[in-house]
């Protein structure tokens, strides 16, 4: 990378990777790399629905701790959503319980507006009600098609970025990441 000039910025992977001896061993990789941001993409165990609550206090406590270890090593950590955290879990939406339960100091977003528009939820609500709170973006556009997986070119599909975009200070974006999903 560093022979072409890229520079790392962001990466991660699933929450059991990030528990145990692999916290650190995580952490370190992102640091050898010179990233800026470490992620979580993956943190539940079923993803073909949303997850049960007690799940998702689990998953809630366990980001709050990666990301204070993850300050202390001059990271920041991120959290980046799938469909499923749209979803309710008894009678709350998932994202919102991590938005309010996690300490924006420990925990920022990765927003991926290609799977919040696969969730049907309008993220400009949550621009609007977490300001600050989405400091990476994951660009990717969709085709019109109920199929979760209908991955299209950024800016040739559905997804209205020039609309989405212009939150970009309400909402904290510090860095889009584009994407060609498949």
């Amino acid at each position: 990378m560093d022979g072409i000039g890229l520079v790392p910025l962001a990466g991660g992977t699933g929450l059991p990777e990030l528990q145990g001896d692999g916290l650190q061993q995580t952490i370190d990789s992102c640091l050898e790399m010179g990233k800026k941001y470490m992620e979580c993409y993956y943190p539940w165990t079923n993803w073909e629905e949303s997850p049960p609550m007690d799940e998702v206090k689990l998953v809630v406590d366990d980001f709050q701790r990666i990301g204070d270890l993850c300050n202390q090593n001059g990271l920041r950590f991120a959290f980046h959503n799938h469909f499923q955290e749209f979803g309710m879990a008894d009678g709350r939406v998932v994202y919102d319980y991590i938005l309010d339960k996690t300490d924006p100091e420990l925990v920022t977003m990765e927003v991926d507006l290609y799977w919040a528009y696969k969730g049907k939820t309008d993220i400009r609500d949550y621009f609007q009600k977490y300001p600050g709170r989405f400091e990476l973006v994951h660009i990717k556009d969709s085709y019109e098609s109920e199929s979760m997986q209908s991955f299209a070119c950024a800016g040739s599909g559905v997804i209205d970025f020039p609309d989405l975009l212009s939150y970009r200070e309400l909402a904290g974006f510090k860095h889009l990441i584009v994407e060609h999903d498949m």
